[in-house]
């Protein structure tokens, strides 16, 4: 009979990994590449690219490995604690460092560069809701009332705050008009 093993090896737990978990910036780039053949915004990629510029920054200051299939949950805790404390983000700001840490590692997790998701089990902070008060009648008649229609420059404004009104799109989903 033989006899049982009682000891794992790296090789046996990594064999389904990929190549490449064990650099963070291949990582970053390819989970970038991914943004993008989804086809999402520029901005969004940007965003997402700069929050892990940050924890990139953060595992570095923490002197924690930034390998990702080495990082763990105590480590993205870390780098959330050091966040608040060292760069005073506010809870708005470290939420979305926690939903980018979540979205990276799940798709680590979910192409093979990484065998669990350290991400997984983070939650967002709670954060103050700010009511916004909306425009009365008074002031929208005011707002319209404001720009000089018979000039080009006061008729294009015009039509912006209409649109804008009516609509309710983004400004800058207006400026990419």
């Amino acid at each position: 009979m033989s006899k049982r093993r009682t000891t794992i090896e790296w090789d046996d737990v990594n064999s389904e990994v990929l190549k490449g978990g064990d650099n963070f910036a291949y990582c970053e780039q390819q989970f970038i590449k991914n943004l993008r053949l989804r086809n999402l915004s520029e901005r969004t990629a940007a965003f997402y690219q700069e929050n892990l510029v940050v924890i990139s920054r953060a595992l570095h200051k923490l002197k924690i490995d930034n390998k990702p299939v080495t990082i763990t949950y105590n480590d993205l805790q870390d780098v959330l604690q050091y966040c608040m404390d060292e760069l005073n983000n506010s809870p708005g700001t470290i939420n979305h460092r926690i939903s980018t840490m979540k979205q990276f590692f799940k798709f680590l997790h979910e192409e093979g560069y990484i065998a669990t998701n350290p991400a997984e089990k983070l939650s967002k902070q709670k954060t103050k809701q700010v009511k916004i008060n909306p425009f009365t009648e008074t002031e929208i008649k005011a707002l319209l009332n404001a720009p000089d229609k018979n000039t080009f420059v006061g008729y294009r404004d015009f039509v912006i705050m209409l649109l804008l009104l009516d609509t309710g799109i983004r400004l800058s989903e207006l400026t990419n008009i």
